[in-house]
């Protein structure tokens, strides 16, 4: 998918870089939100010191990789501790686009885990934060808490949110990453930053799932799809 996405972005005459991160819980999270940001702090670098390049950012992602995306737009905390406010990355931040990102910790699916000593295994696997790191039960309560600062719509409770517009598009049948989260992120950051700062999508149609929005999506031709089309013009308005 993600090289269908770069086939867009650069046919409208963008530069595209993306960016991996390693997969729970094979890599215990936080570690993919580390990836994210030193990843794109290296991209930057690297088109800084190789091209002419000093312009704007517009991140995005879909799914876990869209959540990703909205911490380094909205995470304050996050991009000083990576050094993206330093290095003048944060504030060349000028868009975030969401394709049925992840927008909620309550939403990252740790049911998987049973209660009792079965299901802290699984989650002492697959989570390294303080509350998996102690000995005998895991306080999930304090796991949930411990996740909230890397949940995006958490951000926006912050008293100084920056101003990134945001570009959602999600399918409100979605199964997996449910929309009413992404309608919830929209709605606050509306409030938080003016109507005009936020623009979601939502595709009523039942077929709409998951996989639509976060693979075959950018398979389809700009120019051709009337969604991709008003991205691209969107992405045109904002990118300063």
């Amino acid at each position: 998918s993600m090289a269908n996405a770069a086939d867009a972005y650069l046919s409208q005459g963008y530069r595209f870089v993306s960016v991996g991160f390693r997969l729970m819980p094979r890599t215990p999270f936080p570690a993919q939100i580390q990836d994210a940001f030193i990843g794109v702090k290296a991209a930057a670098a690297w088109l800084q010191s190789e091209t002419s390049w000093h312009g704007s950012i517009i991140v995005g992602g879909s799914s876990a990789g869209g959540m990703s995306a909205a911490l380094l737009s909205y995470g304050r905390l996050l991009q000083r501790h990576f050094g993206l406010d330093t290095a003048g990355i944060a504030q060349r931040i000028c868009g975030y686009v969401s394709c049925a990102a992840v927008l909620d910790a309550d939403d990252m699916l740790l049911d998987y885990a049973p209660t009792g000593a079965v299901g802290d295994a699984l989650l002492r696997a697959g989570v390294k934060l303080p509350a998996t790191r102690v000995r005998g039960r895991i306080d999930r309560a304090l796991l949930h808490d411990e996740l909230r600062a890397y949940s995006p719509i958490t951000l926006l409770n912050q008293e100084d949110v920056p101003a990134v517009p945001y570009f959602g598009i999600h399918g409100v049948a979605d199964a997996t990453s449910p929309f009413a989260t992404e309608n919830t992120f929209a709605k606050r950051l509306s409030e938080r930053l003016g109507s005009e700062a936020a623009t979601l999508r939502a595709i009523d149609d039942r077929r709409w799932q998951h996989m639509v929005t976060t693979v075959t999506l950018y398979k389809r031709h700009v120019e051709e799809d009337p969604l991709l089309s008003e991205l691209f013009l969107w992405l045109d308005a904002h990118d300063s």
